[in-house]
């Protein structure tokens, strides 16, 4: 068993601790409230008195209809089957972005910010925000406290300056065929970078405790479970009946002292509960935070296969090799699976194909099928057309973290 990672940041903070964070990160925190009689923006900005943006257009009968009517986001984002995710986002996000997201950018643009951290509560807290931003300035990003916050704050610092190095999990369950490519496709983006890949059935929680050791990028393309009324029974699942699960992350079970950045190609990673922790969240986004890791990207919903591979090379393509933050390289590269043509697409897609292991090697043989199934269709396609152009798409991933 590893120690859970414990900096010396006290368990409530004062307003001034809070701006103190803040002053930290150069960028404001921004505390999101509904209630019955309408919502409001907390601004706790750097070096600067603490402001509120009235949110009046929404209020919590509003947030609690988009969430759970029928059809509604919560019932369509997990496995109930009870709603499209496409029919809940086109429902929800326009309101999300009109009454919450447009006052809290014009307030940033207005007072020269080009990011901010939001800590969104009670149940906005379980509305995607993120996905109702289309642009990518402002640059938000998710915290679950100030402490969190704090605490992803001083773990980047830590981690400054050490070389890459990857563990990359994938396909664990041997039922997602372009999970493993993936996997193997990211590891190309690291070059000489020392890396290990764990696929099939190698991908057991013992190997990945093993693995981690010492590596500074984990990627987890698996399948993923978020039992709100239980968060740290919550899991991503491995090899056989293994799991990784949030009180394992929050005891200290795996040695995340190294890891920069924790990528959670998973349905559900991203999830959240607010409900029974009034001031903070509880998910696999703020475990990892409370565990040390300065920052982690999440998939909110299920999302198809392709498109997730996709955002995944385009991501590290943007934050290792374009050198930008990993909330910026979140925006960016939502912004360009959102924009990207069928042709476009497809041109990416033959890199990854090209970047496979050579024909005969374990799962050579069915990446490159999948893989020139998923090209072959887009260039079946209209050469204007924008295959993952529906934010079903590309507005599942969110980065938590400093």
């Amino acid at each position: 068993m590893r120690s859970a990672f414990t900096p010396a940041t006290p368990l409530q903070l004062s307003a001034q601790d809070i701006s103190n964070v803040a002053s930290r990160a150069h960028y404001p925190i921004i505390y999101l409230f509904v209630t019955i009689h309408g919502a409001m923006g907390l601004v706790v900005p750097p070096d600067a008195p603490i402001a509120a943006i009235p949110l009046a257009g929404i209020d919590s009968d509003q947030t609690g209809t988009l969430l759970y009517r029928d059809g509604g986001y919560i019932r369509a984002a997990d496995y109930s089957g009870e709603g499209s995710i496409r029919d809940a986002l086109d429902a929800c996000l326009p309101i999300l972005r009109q009454q919450v997201l447009d006052p809290v950018t014009a307030w940033l643009t207005g007072h020269g910010f080009e990011r901010a951290a939001l800590i969104p509560l009670e149940s906005l807290g379980l509305l995607p925000l993120h996905a109702a931003c289309d642009t990518v300035v402002p640059v938000y990003t998710y915290a679950p406290s100030a402490r969190a916050l704090s605490y992803a704050l001083t773990s980047r610092e830590r981690r400054a300056g050490r070389a890459n190095r990857l563990l990359a999990v994938g396909d664990p369950t041997t039922n997602l065929p372009l999970a493993g490519a993936e996997a193997w496709s990211i590891s190309a983006v690291f070059g000489a970078s020392p890396k290990t890949i764990l696929l099939d059935d190698a991908a057991t929680a013992n190997a990945v405790l093993a693995s981690v050791l010492g590596v500074t990028h984990l990627h987890l393309s698996c399948h993923g479970l978020f039992r709100p009324s239980d968060p740290r029974a919550s899991a991503l699942m491995l090899a056989g009946s293994d799991q990784l699960t949030l009180g394992q992350i929050l005891s200290g079970f795996l040695d995340l002292s190294s890891v920069r950045l924790a990528f959670l190609s998973a349905c559900q990673s991203g999830s959240q509960e607010f409900r029974n922790i009034p001031d903070e969240s509880m998910g696999f986004p703020s475990g990892f935070l409370l565990a040390g890791v300065p920052g982690v990207v999440s998939a909110f919903w299920p999302v198809e296969v392709g498109a997730a591979a996709l955002f995944a090379r385009q991501f590290y393509e943007q934050n290792l090799r374009q050198g930008l933050e990993p909330a910026d390289a979140v925006m960016q590269s939502r912004q360009w699976l959102r924009t990207a043509t069928a042709p476009n697409l497809a041109s990416y897609v033959d890199i990854l194909r090209r970047e496979l292991p050579p024909a005969g090697e374990p799962h050579s043989d069915v990446w490159d099928e999948v893989l020139s199934e998923l090209w072959r269709d887009l260039m079946s396609r209209d050469p204007g057309e924008r295959p993952f152009g529906s934010p079903e798409y590309w507005a599942a991933f969110a980065y938590t973290g400093a």
